[in-house]
């Protein structure tokens, strides 16, 4: 049995731009809630296990330009563990569909130009293989990140 639980996807990027004689900017995104995960049971004989999926959702305010959101967990999962997001993007930006989570930066969302949106769900989903045997219970945080889009 694994159980994923994502202390509040950590606030993933918070900055403040301020410039002489202009109103300071803001770069805001935040996530809704926790998600936990876990995988325990078969399909059917030979059949594998059942994945698990969870969801939460996440707004965004953007006025600084064209960004991109990155998301990377805090350590790897076990072997034959694999941990997916599928995050909707915003007004005018472009999903990367369902993404395997590693400890590097995955881009999620490309193209997040000036928008403020609430509501856009997030998708999470865990899935083993039964290669990957009896797996200790752990927890992994998921960081999202807006970053500058080349």
């Amino acid at each position: 049995m694994f159980i994923l639980r994502s202390a509040r996807a950590r606030l993933l990027a918070a900055a403040l731009a301020a410039c002489a004689g202009v109103k300071a900017q803001a770069l805001v995104l935040s996530i809704a809630g926790n998600v936990s995960l876990t995988i325990n049971t078969v399909n059917s004989v030979g059949g594998g296990l059942a994945d698990d999926t969870d969801s939460t959702t996440y707004s965004v305010t953007n006025v600084l330009g064209t960004k991109k959101l990155v998301g990377r967990l805090n350590t790897a999962m076990p072997a034959h563990v694999t941990l997916k997001m599928q995050v909707a993007a915003p007004s005018g930006a472009s999903s990367s569909g369902q993404v395997s989570l590693t400890a590097s930066n995955q881009d999620l969302v490309t193209g997040i130009g000036l928008v403020t949106q609430s509501g856009l769900p997030i998708t999470f989903t865990l899935s083993a293989t039964v290669q990957a045997a009896v797996v200790t219970a752990g927890t992994r945080t998921v960081t999202l990140t807006l970053v500058d889009a080349p």
